[in-house]
Parts: C-alpha cells; sequence; structure tokens
C-alpha cells in the first residue's frame, strides 16, 4: 500500500517531467522492490563471506546470480506490456489541484468519519475547481526553437488545436513540445520543403501524438517520407499537396501556402521590452517567387484565425506574428527557444 500511495502522488509531476507515466508501475513495484532489497542484501552478504567464509561465499554468489536473472526478466517482462509507458501532457492548474484534493480523500477514507466529514466538500471544490480552470480564457502560444539545419514552429491555438510548420528535429524532442503545450494532438503538420531538414522526425512523432493532417509542397517526395505519408493515410491522417495560392479550412483556421519570403539582410533594430510586451522592429522583407524546384525551395505558410496570424518564412527560419494591435517578426536562431503567448490584448515573449 506504501508503494501505491508514493507512486499516485508522483504521477503528475513525472508527467510535468517527462510526459510519461506507467499505469502498471503499481503492479510492479509490490514485485521488484522487495526482490531489489534481498538483492542488496546478498551484495553484503557476498562481501562479508568472501573474507570470512570463502566456501559460502560461492553458494552466495550462484543464487545472487539466479535472482539478479530473475529482476532482469521481470523488468523485461513488465516493460514490455503495453501501459508500461504512456505519453501523456502535463496537468492544468485546476486538474492538478482537483487531483491531489482526491488522493487526500482517498488516502485518508479508511478513516471512516474522517471521510465522511470531507469528502462532500472536497468533492464540490474539486468541481469548482475544474470548471473554473475550463472557464478561465486561453492564450495561445508559438514556440520557435531550432536545431542544426531544421528550424521549427509549434502553435497552440486559444482554442487548444496545435499546428507545427516542419518536423526536421528528432521526433520524440517535437513529441515532448507538443505534450507540453497542452493541445493532445496536432491538427496539421506543415513541411515548408520536402529536404529532409524539414521532415526527419516527422515517423517518430507520428508514433507518440496522433497526426489529422500533413500539408506539403509539390516536388520529388523521398522514399522515407513517402512510407511515412502511406501509413500516416491507413490511419485517416488528411494528406494535402499544395502549390502556392492554395489554401485549406480546418475548423476556425486557414492554411495558405505562399511563394517562398526570405528576409533581407538590412533591417531596423529591435526596441528593448516595454512592461513585459516585445516590440521587435522586424526587417524588410522579399518574395522569391518560382524558381522550378518548388519542393526544394520551400513554400511560405500563412496561418490564420480567431485573433492572430502567423506567416513563416522558408524554412521556417523567420515568422511574422500578428496578433491584436501587435505585429513582429522573430528570427529562429540556433539552439535558442523562443515561446511567445499572444491574446487580444497583445503578445508577449520568453526566450528560453
Amino acid at each position: 500500500m506504501i508503494t501505491f500511495f508514493a507512486q499516485s502522488g508522483l504521477y503528475p509531476l513525472m508527467a510535468l517531467y517527462f510526459h510519461k507515466i506507467s499505469l502498471i508501475s503499481v503492479v510492479s513495484n509490490i514485485i521488484l522492490v522487495p526482490l531489489s532489497a534481498v538483492l542488496m542484501g546478498m551484495g553484503f552478504l557476498i562481501s562479508f563471506t568472501s573474507f570470512a567464509l570463502p566456501g559460502f561465499c560461492r553458494i552466495f554468489i550462484f543464487v545472487t546470480d539466479f535472482l539478479l536473472g530473475a529482476f532482469q526478466f521481470l523488468v523485461e517482462f513488465f516493460a514490455g506490456l503495453p501501459l508500461a509507458a504512456v505519453w501523456t501532457s502535463p496537468l492544468g492548474w485546476g486538474a492538478c489541484a482537483a487531483y491531489y484534493l482526491m488522493l487526500f480523500v482517498l488516502w485518508h477514507f479508511p478513516d471512516r468519519s474522517f471521510s465522511g466529514r470531507i469528502f462532500k466538500p472536497l468533492a464540490a471544490a474539486c468541481v469548482l475547481i475544474l470548471a473554473l480552470s475550463y472557464a478561465l480564457p486561453k492564450k495561445g502560444e508559438a514556440v520557435f526553437f531550432a536545431k542544426g539545419r531544421a528550424k521549427c514552429v509549434l502553435l497552440r491555438t486559444a482554442g487548444g488545436k496545435g499546428m507545427l510548420v516542419n518536423a526536421g528535429i528528432d521526433g520524440t524532442s517535437l513529441a515532448h513540445a507538443v505534450l507540453e503545450s497542452k493541445t493532445g494532438g496536432l491538427e496539421a503538420v506543415i513541411l515548408s520543403s520536402l529536404e529532409e531538414s524539414s521532415w526527419k522526425g516527422i515517423e517518430e512523432l507520428s508514433k507518440i501524438i496522433r497526426i489529422r493532417m500533413v500539408c506539403l509542397p509539390f516536388g520529388y517526395v523521398d522514399p522515407g517520407l513517402g512510407k511515412t505519408l502511406s501509413r500516416l493515410g491507413e490511419k485517416g491522417c488528411v494528406i494535402k499537396r499544395m502549390w502556392a495560392g492554395e489554401s485549406i479550412v480546418s475548423g476556425k483556421w486557414s492554411i495558405a501556402a505562399r511563394w517562398p519570403l526570405y528576409r533581407a539582410f538590412t533591417s531596423r533594430p529591435a526596441l528593448p521590452p516595454q512592461g513585459g510586451k516585445i516590440n521587435v522592429g522586424g526587417g524588410s522583407w522579399r518574395k522569391k517567387g518560382y524558381s522550378g524546384l518548388a519542393g526544394y525551395d520551400g513554400l511560405s505558410w500563412v496561418l490564420s484565425g480567431p485573433g492572430m496570424v502567423l506567416e513563416t518564412g522558408a524554412g521556417a527560419s523567420f515568422a511574422r506574428l500578428r496578433s491584436g494591435a501587435a505585429e513582429f517578426d522573430i528570427i529562429t536562431r540556433r539552439g535558442k527557444i523562443q515561446r511567445i503567448s499572444f491574446s487580444k490584448r497583445g503578445v508577449y515573449a520568453q526566450n528560453n
């Protein structure tokens, strides 16, 4: 029971820091924790008898070797079960508070007099907290990050939908970013080009996160990308090949393909943040137009929805974000993560 209560209290923390929880760890720990204590004791016993009783030491070594083999077998057995590791998003503040309140009631449930007095008030408090957390207006967020040549933009709308421009970073890192944004999946993955730096991580990402639609330009498709798109199509994912000037509607959002935009070398200096609000001077943009290699040259994309417009440059190396009265440019820098929160009142930036 101690293992169960300890494990149940750690679930929100594991979801927050690792984005994974194990639904069978309660059962496995009941077996593995006592066995690990026996193995630790056998180790001390072997150390002692190796000097005092060398003859008995060999027997203890044989027994310990057998127990280690059994321990390894059990670890691999439990790790291979379907619910050994479940990917999940962190709980919001309301869900987390309600969870620990109900856990508190469960821990004290054996005391009938205690649980009888506080069950109804705590249950009402849980419902009130959850309702309040869902009723409060949500802010949208755009996260810009890069690794090597690959540059990605993850957009979380105020309605909780997730959209990803480019998936050239390893899929596990992308999955962690999506889960951290608490979108529950990706409404669309948009590839700015058909180069590997735009799609390398989509195969691994699709094994963890549900992808409902993939938008990509016309051109030669690498066999590896082709297999991934075929597998996604079999799962019900919509594969949309788009040319510059075309658009598609997903709910309240519009995804439009444009000729690639490039940032000119001259730019206006950025202004210092004032009151937490970012004011970026930006720079001039220039359209390159059709080069005859649209699949490699890439496309720019415009994501339009309630309260904001996000326009990415070629290869998602920079973007222009408009929300409310604010408009500014963002350059995606290698090794940097820029987290932008936006609402009807303005836009706020945080660099990690």
